[in-house]
């Protein structure tokens, strides 16, 4: 047996999806505020995790319509950075089409000499793959 029904109005779809975006968003607002003031176990944690998504939904939103060609791109984190805190920026240049890499510099707190020599090596290892000049994008997230 086959049933038809009326096709429903694209239209009256995106209205109702709408009307359950915001309403949807209140609630969240409403819930956020009760638990900020309850002090509700790991409730800035997962705020934070919440904010991070925000800042990749930017990063996506803000990228240029470019194509860098694969350039090469070495980001090098300051004191306390870590590959974690560099991904939003990893993930604006992967968009424009560079080939990203990270310097292994851990938290940015070891010695000096040591830390240029792991920079220096990175370098050479990205510079050596690619067999094109790179760029060194140095960051300081905190």
């Amino acid at each position: 047996m086959t049933t038809t029904t009326d096709p429903v109005d694209p239209d009256l779809i995106g209205i109702v999806h709408h009307a359950l975006r915001r309403d949807l968003g209140r609630t969240l607002d409403a819930l956020s505020l009760v638990a900020a003031a309850l002090h509700v176990p790991l409730y800035e944690e997962a705020r934070a995790l919440r904010q991070r998504q925000q800042a990749h939904d930017l990063v996506r939103s803000l990228a240029p319509p470019l194509d860098a060609g694969g350039v090469p791109v070495l980001l090098v984190g300051g004191l306390l950075d870590t590959p974690w805190l560099l991904e939003p920026l990893a993930d604006w240049f992967d968009l424009l089409h560079c080939r990203t890499a990270m310097a292994p510099v851990g938290f940015g707190v070891d010695c000096g000499e040591r830390t240029t020599g792991r920079v220096l090596r990175a370098l050479e290892e990205l510079v050596l793959d690619t067999g094109r000049p790179a760029l060194i994008g140095l960051c300081q997230v905190l």
